[in-house]
């Protein structure tokens, strides 16, 4: 009885999920990123590149939105540029969005990121 009402539940999930639109896409950017209570840094410009995934809710206007992104944060020197500080993470937003009008979205949610690699760039 158990098996048949998770097979009949994961049918009907497989339904739904047919019925609403899903998207993907890459993903692909320049960011300014800076790290907190560092004395003598600036932000740098670094990017990021990944891919998403779109699942539109029954109700309009409303979706969920995951991400898979490779971003590449750190810091410069302040003065001379002598070094670089650089990360190297894995950064998964999960997001709910909502589209206020055509071509217009908002975005909220988590970000979790890992770190990979960092290097210290002299």
């Amino acid at each position: 009885m158990k098996v048949q009402s998770i097979i009949f539940a994961l049918l009907l999930m497989t339904g739904i999920l047919k019925a609403q639109s899903v998207q993907f896409g890459p993903k692909a950017g320049f960011q300014v990123s800076n790290f907190t209570h560092v004395n003598d840094s600036r932000a740098a410009l670094t990017w990021f590149a990944g891919a998403f995934g779109q699942y539109a809710l029954p109700v309009e206007g409303l979706g969920l939105q995951g991400e898979l992104l490779y971003s590449v944060q750190g810091i410069n020197d302040a003065d001379t540029d002598i070094y670089k500080e650089r990360g190297m993470n894995i950064v998964l937003p999960l997001l709910a969005t909502y589209e206020l009008m055509d071509k217009l979205k908002v975005h909220a949610g988590l970000q979790p990121g890992f770190l990979i690699r960092s290097n210290l760039v002299i």
